[in-house]
C-alpha cells in the first residue's frame, strides 16, 4: 500500500511475566516486520511492527498473576469501538495499547474508528509509551497506532509506525527553549498537551510522513482469516 515495499511475519514463544510491578509477558503471537528490518532492533527501538495476539491466552496469563490489564485494554477497546463514529472528539484518559505501556499512555490525536476485513478498531497518533509523566512531545517518539479485535474476539492487533511531521520538533532537545518550560512544568504541562494533540488534530493526512492515508489503506487490507480451535489434550487410558 505504499508503506512499505515487503513484510515478514514469525511465530514468538510465550515469554512468563518478569518479576516487578512494570514487568510484562507475552502469550505465544504473531510478530509482523517490514523491509527486512531486524525484528529484535524493531522491538528494542519502538521501530514499525505489528502484532497479532491470542487475546484469551493473553489474558489467562495475566490473570494467572492476578492482574487485570489485559482484560482492561481490551474492555476499553471495545468499548471505544462500540461507541463508532458517534464519537467526534478524541477520548480522554489513557489510550488502548497492547503490549501494556511501562509509562505514562495518555497522549493521542487524529483519532478515528476504522474496520478492517475481518475486525474493527481505532488508529490514533501517539508518543512513546514509556515515556515520563511530562514531557516534550517530538517526532522522535510519536508513531501512528492502530488497535483492533477480529469480529470473533480471537486476536487483538496492535500496530505501530513512527511518523513525523512539521508541526512537531525533530527531538526533545531541538524544541524551543519555551516549549521545553512548558512541557517539563507539571503546572503548564497539561495545557501544553492538549494544544498539541489539537495542533496535530487540524493537520491533513499528507502532512505527515508517512501519510495518514497510506497507513489506513494498509490497516484496512489487513486479513486474519480464521484458525481452527485447538484440540483439546487427551490421554491414552488403554
Amino acid at each position: 500500500k505504499g508503506a512499505a515495499e515487503s513484510y515478514a511475519w514469525q511465530v514468538a514463544p510465550a515469554v512468563p511475566i518478569a518479576a516487578g510491578p512494570g514487568g510484562r509477558g507475552f502469550p505465544w503471537h504473531i510478530l509482523i516486520t517490514f523491509d527486512g528490518e531486524d525484528p529484535q532492533q524493531v522491538l528494542q527501538n519502538n521501530g514499525r511492527h505489528l502484532f497479532i495476539f491470542p487475546l484469551q491466552y493473553y489474558k489467562e496469563l495475566y490473570q494467572g498473576a492476578g492482574r487485570s490489564m489485559i482484560d482492561d485494554q481490551a474492555g476499553r477497546l471495545r468499548e471505544l469501538i462500540d461507541q463508532g463514529q458517534n464519537r467526534l472528539q478524541t477520548p480522554e484518559g489513557a489510550v488502548p495499547l497492547l503490549p501494556p505501556a511501562s509509562g505514562s499512555a495518555n497522549r493521542w490525536a487524529q483519532y478515528r474508528v476504522l474496520d478492517f476485513t475481518d475486525g474493527s478498531g481505532v488508529r490514533y497518533l501517539s508518543d512513546t509509551p514509556d515515556r515520563q509523566a511530562v514531557g516534550v512531545w517530538s517526532n522522535e517518539t510519536t508513531a501512528y497506532t492502530y488497535q483492533g479485535l477480529t469480529d470473533d474476539g480471537r486476536y487483538y492487533i496492535s500496530l505501530w509506525w513512527p511518523v513525523r511531521t512539521d508541526a512537531l520538533p525533530e527531538t526533545a532537545d531541538l524544541a524551543a527553549q519555551e516549549i521545553k518550560a512548558r512541557a517539563v512544568d507539571p503546572l503548564t504541562n497539561p495545557a501544553y498537551i492538549r494544544e498539541t494533540a489539537a495542533l496535530l488534530d487540524a493537520l491533513n493526512p499528507a502532512d505527515f510522513t508517512p501519510r495518514l492515508s497510506q497507513l489506513d489503506a494498509l490497516v484496512k487490507s489487513l486479513t486474519i482469516g480464521s484458525a481452527p480451535e485447538p484440540a483439546p489434550e487427551t490421554s491414552d487410558q488403554s
